[in-house]
């Protein structure tokens, strides 16, 4: 077994640390206390800021400044209107996370760089009202205080030591909860495709600002601690420096780990305390760690770390193989009633689409029925993919209707539609590559999943009944498609053919009444064509479940759908069965090609 994947070996682990620690006031003098503090506080700041840029993925240079907030908060609740440590902290972090909520509004417009910088003019407007309003912070010469004045209660550096230590590790079972959760799962679906977790129902606005205000909230609970820590504060302490600092943090440490979190602020805080005999050289000292460790170590000491234990403790990977054999019954409880061949399902009515001067749909038409398999042809440049995106609302019509199971769908967003019964998937393969099989899969069931993020970090009995549940079924539905045996693996890692399968597996997480798949068959063997059939005629026939494909594999289209429509530039040309599409001779000149 590896032992990295022993939850009684890493919490033995754990325990045996957190004890260490908690002991080290015994042998320790005030001044090795002190650091350790300061790394505590350090490890905060970086599982907050890991949250957003390495779980999250949006870049932000604001840490320092929320870090600030949280400090002077504290510091003027307590030393100016008397309110105690213990209820000025909790105020200070969840103020703070209102204030990183709307901090990050800029990031449902714009990302990379321009996010940045957006998040750098916010640094600096802090520092200046922290700087000019001297009559509530003491301005630019700071601001004193003393843990009496914050109500703190007697507390000398042993026990606040204590204090940090707990609420450290507080936070970093906060942290890995999160993580672990429907909310981490988003974060990360956000960070490895923004259009696939969309489509599966993640709320890109709401997950990315409450990604800012999570990290917010951490940042002011470490900048609590920190004015509780000191007997001094100043402003130019949450400047932009400070915040490149903090991205060093989870640099060196690692990208999207928590372990990462907590190695990067011992290297670069506590070190350079140990080798201050050679302060002359700490400039040196930290270009050389943050060079060495972006040459030979990309994905930071944890990275490193993780790496050497899997080559010397874990067992062999499974061989990567194409999927075969018959596909298994999936067992899965719909939400929706099964819509009889009866009803109709999807209807589209005049859809138009113009790109500038090129009209790439033009008056398209088509109905469904439940249960029903229709084929959408036509040649390349046809308007086949911009139909699908315009039911899935990548694109806004210029005119025409939508309407699914009664519902308007031009009135909706991309990810209200997983939640009714709509899910699709891509062109070319659009997997969340850094995450396992199996989250790919419970990611695909996040708009059937409730816990919010309360629950979540703090690991409630209904949040872990309900990823307990969810972590099952994913499951259930690998072993349809059989790759079970590959569910911890990176899904990034899989064949390509198993890729395609796995696409189809978190689509059918989302427990749709339609699937949309836009050329399933692309790349494939002709054995995985054929499995890839097999599927799909078992999930209309278990799941009831109507679908809607987009194929140039003319044999795949006639072998499977019981309903072809053809598109020509935007125009629907012909609609039928497989036998009258196959004899309608503007099809043959368009589409097959003229008789010789």
């Amino acid at each position: 077994m590896n032992i990295l994947q022993s939850p009684a070996s890493r919490l033995i682990a754990i325990v045996g640390l957190l004890l260490a620690l908690a002991a080290s006031p015994l042998v320790l003098g005030s001044y090795a206390l002190h650091i350790m503090s300061m790394v505590g506080i350090a490890v905060i700041l970086a599982l907050g800021l890991n949250l957003l840029m390495g779980y999250a993925g949006q870049v932000s240079l604001a840490n320092a400044a929320f870090f600030g907030i949280g400090a002077y908060i504290v510091a003027i609740l307590g030393n100016r209107y008397g309110v105690p440590y213990w209820v000025a902290l909790p105020l200070a972090a969840f103020a703070t996370a209102g204030v990183g909520f709307v901090v990050g509004l800029p990031a449902l417009r714009v990302s990379s760089h321009y996010l940045a910088l957006a998040t750098l003019a916010f640094v600096w407007t802090v520092q200046v009202v922290l700087i000019d309003w001297s009559s509530m912070t003491g301005g630019s010469p700071g601001f004193n205080t003393t843990r009496e004045g914050l109500k703190i209660g007697y507390l000398d550096d042993h026990m606040y030591f204590v204090v940090i230590l707990l609420v450290t590790a507080l936070m970093i079972w906060i942290a890995h909860n999160l993580i672990a959760s429907k909310v981490g799962r988003a974060f990360m679906a956000i960070r490895d495709n923004e259009n696939a977790a969309e489509i599966m129902g993640v709320n890109l606005a709401n997950y990315k600002t409450l990604a800012f205000a999570i990290n917010a909230f951490f940042c002011a609970v470490a900048g609590g601690l920190h004015t509780g820590l000191v007997s001094f504060i100043d402003p130019y302490e949450f400047g932009l420096w400070p915040s490149i600092w903090h991205l060093l943090y989870i640099v060196v440490g690692g990208l999207g780990s928590i372990l990462g979190s907590i190695l990067g602020p011992v290297v670069l805080v506590a070190l350079p305390e140990l080798l201050r005999a050679f302060a002359e050289y700490r400039q040196l000292f930290f270009a050389l760690v943050l060079l060495l460790t972006l040459i030979f170590m990309p994905q930071g000491i944890a990275g490193a770390v993780r790496g050497y234990f899997l080559r010397r403790f874990a067992a062999p990977p499974t061989p990567v193989v194409a999927a075969a054999g018959a596909v298994k019954k999936i067992e899965l409880q719909s939400r929706h009633p099964r819509a009889s061949s009866q009803e109709v399902l999807l209807e589209v009515k005049d859809l138009t689409l113009s790109f500038g001067g090129l009209k790439a749909l033009n008056g398209a038409h088509l109905s469904m029925r439940g249960g029903e398999i229709q084929a959408l042809i036509g040649p390349n440049g046809a308007g086949k993919t911009t139909f699908i995106n315009s039911l899935t609302r990548v694109y806004t019509p210029d005119t025409g209707a939508i309407v699914f199971r009664g519902k308007p769908l031009l009135e909706m967003s991309s990810h209200d539609l997983a939640q009714l019964g709509m899910v699709r998937t891509f062109q070319s393969v659009r997997l969340f590559s850094k995450m396992s099989v199996i989250e790919n899969v419970m990611v695909g069931m996040h708009s059937q999943l409730d816990q919010g993020v309360f629950a979540s970090a703090l690991k409630l009995p209904s949040a872990r009944r309900e990823n307990a549940d969810a972590r099952a079924r994913a499951l259930t539905l690998l072993q349809s498609m059989d790759l079970a045996h590959l569910a911890e693996r990176p899904a990034g890692s899989l064949s390509f053919g198993q890729q395609r399968h796995l696409e189809m597996a978190r689509a059918l997480a989302a427990d749709p009444m339609l699937l949309l798949l836009d050329e399933p068959a692309s790349g494939l063997s002709k054995g995985e064509i054929a499995h890839l059939l097999e599927i799909m005629r078992t999930i209309r026939k278990q799941l009831g479940v109507a679908i809607l494909v987009i194929e140039h594999n003319m044999n795949f289209v006639m072998d499977i759908a019981d309903h072809i429509t053809v598109l020509d530039h935007g125009e629907v040309i012909a609609s039928g069965t497989p036998q009258q599409v196959q004899q309608d001779p503007i099809v043959i000149e368009a589409y097959l090609g003229k008789a010789a």
